[in-house]
């Protein structure tokens, strides 16, 4: 599998839809197949309140004053 990968990269490439995109959707395609369980999910609902809290504070350090 890790052989097959780096030619699989750049097939992708060529691509009509963005690997940002395609990365997106396969990531909600694992979360609709996988759900996270209740621990894991409280767990992982603080995560991402103080991830993007800190992704505010660091774009409001980020701007400069007027």
């Amino acid at each position: 599998m890790l052989q097959r990968l780096p030619r699989v990269l750049p097939s992708l490439a060529g691509a009509p839809i963005d690997t940002f995109l395609l990365a997106l959707f396969t990531v909600v395609a694992l979360a609709a197949v996988f759900p996270a369980g209740a621990t894991f999910a409280d767990v992982l609902s603080v995560a991402t309140k103080i991830a993007v809290a800190l992704l505010f504070l660091l774009y409001g350090v980020r701007l400069s004053p007027i």
